[in-house]
């Protein structure tokens, strides 16, 4: 008497000659997916070649500088001393939020100014006095040799305050 015996490495389901046949008509509509869009000239999901990272742009550098105003000029403002306890990473994060969301700039920029003159009066620093701030964007085309770092390409002023008591310079 002869038993039915199956195979004992055959797995339930798809037979071997099916799954190639399947495996390779899957290699084949990705390919054809793929000819398809660039015959089209067209992005169709999932062939598509997701074109926000693959286009080249502008090395450029961006920052926006807090500059202070003295009757006889202009001076930037760094963070830190003057400006303590803040710092530039934070300083910069938020009026670039600020300025994102066309928020008014005159409020912190006051708020700015009297924390300056706070930190002299208490001997944080030795700045000179100042009559108001300005809050400026500059851009720059990113050199190695960083030989226009005097010279931003653009410079745009985002606000300017000045103090009521004090007379323009």
């Amino acid at each position: 008497m002869i038993e039915n015996q199956s195979r004992p490495n055959s797995a339930p389901g798809i037979r071997p000659q099916n799954r190639n046949l399947i495996v390779q008509g899957l290699i084949l509509a990705v390919v054809l997916g793929h000819g398809l869009c660039i015959l089209a000239k067209r992005e169709f999901w999932p062939w598509s070649d997701y074109p926000m990272y693959s286009g080249i742009t502008r090395p450029v550098a961006t920052s926006i500088r807090v500059i202070g105003l003295t009757p006889d000029g202009e001076i930037e403002i760094s963070a830190i001393p003057y400006l303590l306890p803040m710092n530039k990473a934070s300083l910069s994060a938020t009026f670039a939020h600020l300025q994102h969301v066309h928020a008014d700039l005159e409020r912190p920029l006051r708020s700015m100014l009297k924390l300056y003159r706070n930190n002299k009066k208490s001997g944080v620093h030795a700045g000179p006095d100042l009559v108001g701030l300005k809050l400026e964007f500059r851009e720059w085309d990113l050199d190695r040799t960083l030989s226009n770092l005097d010279a931003p390409r653009k410079r745009q002023v985002l606000c300017e305050i000045r103090d009521q008591n004090q007379a323009p310079p």
